[in-house]
């Protein structure tokens, strides 16, 4: 019986961004020489967490995808990435978009590979372990940029009066007085902790301070429908060609937990770290609106 050659094909997502990004990491299996001096106990405590599921990838290459161990192994990267970047971290969204499947169009069977002819599974499985394999190499990479923005955070606790402002003082100034009391509210539940809270703050903060800037600005005709204010993205939209840094408009609007208020309560629990990068986001956009 001769050879048979299987041509499969499987839907692949975008992927290019994360070997972009994490590509030069790949290749090297061991972290890079770096000056750990100076890191305080929490940091050390994440490190060694972070150490740990990196020393746990050599043991999965010997074990089977999706196998007990690796599905563990899945559940506690997802917990400490979601704890140190939070969900809407690159490195969240990268690692949570690993298959660990083969994706693409791939070939089994023909004259090199026999036996696949006869049982196309084998071939299924093949290039399936072979994405395994390199998609835990991935992981290691990612670990490995991880482990530098580890080292370089600050769990220095605070002290009771210390306080943390996203919104600074001199931004603030600048700021028309309802958007200035919307930023100090949030400064405080910030400080709280209160994720929802200040989420919710952030929501209201978005639309308000663009349609004040384009009422200074004697455009608030551009930002209305039928006597209507624009949703969220609208204003977005218009606001961009004001700007002067465009990459503030893609970064704000990237954030869907500021844009999508289907996001609600039952479906999303935001932690402090998703409303960190949302607020920094903002602020920016502010500074560029009212500078």
């Amino acid at each position: 019986m001769s050879s048979k050659l299987f041509k499969i094909k499987i839907i692949q997502p975008a992927f290019d961004t994360l070997l972009q990004k994490y590509g030069d990491s790949f290749s090297s299996t061991n972290s890079p020489d770096r000056e750990e001096t100076h890191i305080n106990e929490m940091n050390k405590g994440e490190l060694d967490k972070l150490n740990k599921l990196s020393e746990e990838i050599d043991i999965l290459k010997n074990s089977n995808r999706l196998s007990a161990e690796h599905i563990k192994w899945i559940a506690g990267t997802k917990k400490f990435l979601l704890r140190n970047f939070g969900k809407s971290s690159d490195y969240y969204n990268t690692f949570t978009s690993l298959t660990w499947a083969k994706r693409g169009q791939y070939m089994i069977g023909g004259p090199a590979r026999p036996s696949e002819s006869f049982n196309p599974q084998l071939g299924i499985d093949r290039v399936n372990r072979e994405a395994y394999l390199k998609e835990l190499e991935v992981t290691r990479g990612l670990f490995l940029a991880a482990k530098e923005d580890i080292i370089e955070k600050d769990f220095t606790p605070q002290k009771p009066g210390d306080s943390v402002k996203i919104f600074s003082v001199e931004l603030i100034n600048k700021l028309p007085d309802d958007v200035k009391d919307v930023c100090e509210e949030f400064n405080f539940n910030f400080n709280e902790r209160n994720p929802w809270a200040s989420l919710l703050l952030l929501r209201k903060l978005l639309p308000l301070s663009i349609v004040r800037r384009m009422q200074q600005l004697k455009k608030e005709r551009e930002i209305k429908v039928g006597g209507e204010y624009l949703d969220t993205k609208g204003l977005l939209g218009k606001i961009e060609k004001y700007l002067k840094e465009k990459r503030v408009y893609k970064e704000v609007s990237n954030y869907k937990i500021l844009t999508d208020s289907s996001q609600h309560s039952y479906t999303f629990y935001p932690g402090i770290t998703d409303v960190e990068g949302a607020a920094v986001k903002i602020r920016l956009l502010l500074d560029d609106m009212f500078s």
